[in-house]
């Protein structure tokens, strides 16, 4: 009915009187299914594509999600405690420990590059040198 007041009617109206819907006037064609087994699917899904280097964007959207919330989504399920436990697991299966991967940094922090002089198409001495380009790339990383 026109004649109720804000809390009476149906649908709310804006100052011109057209009704209000959804943020931005556009109805989804569709909402992601929520159930327990869909969100495991699709957080296995998710942390695949992230573990083998593919879009994660893309791959929340061929799980069901909105093409226009899939990178929230899929930023949120990977930020999610239970998906970061699987994706700790994941990595100590294939050997990838919080050791092995301190041992590496440590390596590449430490490294070294051989130069090489030469003369009229001859090498003629060789020096190993700090690596200073590989070492300050990896001093950033772990902060």
């Amino acid at each position: 009915m026109a004649g109720k007041g804000k809390s009476g009617g149906k649908h709310r109206k804006n100052e011109r009187g057209a009704k209000k819907g959804p943020p931005g006037g556009i109805q989804p064609k569709y909402h992601a299914r929520k159930d327990r087994v869909t969100v495991m699917m699709r957080r296995a899904k998710i942390l695949k594509a992230a573990i083998e280097g593919r879009n994660v964007t893309k791959a929340a959207i061929e799980t069901g999600l909105s093409p226009k919330s899939a990178a929230d989504q899929a930023s949120k399920i990977l930020r999610d405690p239970i998906t970061q436990r699987a994706f700790v697991m994941i990595l100590a299966e294939k050997g990838l420990t919080d050791e092995f991967l301190a041992e590496k940094i440590r390596s590449l922090l430490d490294a070294k590059q051989t130069l090489y002089f030469q003369k009229d198409g001859v090498v003629t001495e060789s020096r190993e040198v700090e690596a200073i380009e590989t070492q300050t790339r990896w001093i950033w990383i772990p902060t």
